[in-house]
């Protein structure tokens, strides 16, 4: 499957995701990424992250909480 041109809030959560990785040497959850973008509910990032895998930009782990950056 082709991968989709990222939104501009995509590029920034993945931006996120990988800072974190980085910083944490883990994912972060999806409360975590709700918290940073001010979002109310963690639902919110499982929808941006349902939709990034959805357009292959990440593979999430069976635990949800492993993000894979494809």
């Amino acid at each position: 499957m082709k991968k989709k041109p990222l939104t501009k809030i995509q590029k920034e959560i993945i931006d996120y995701i990988l800072k974190y990785q980085k910083e944490h040497k883990m994912s972060p959850r999806q409360v975590e990424i709700s918290e940073h973008f001010g979002w109310k509910f963690p639902s919110a990032a499982q929808d941006h992250l349902d939709r990034l895998e959805r357009n292959v930009h990440i593979k999430q782990g069976d635990m949800r909480k492993d993000i894979k950056v494809l």
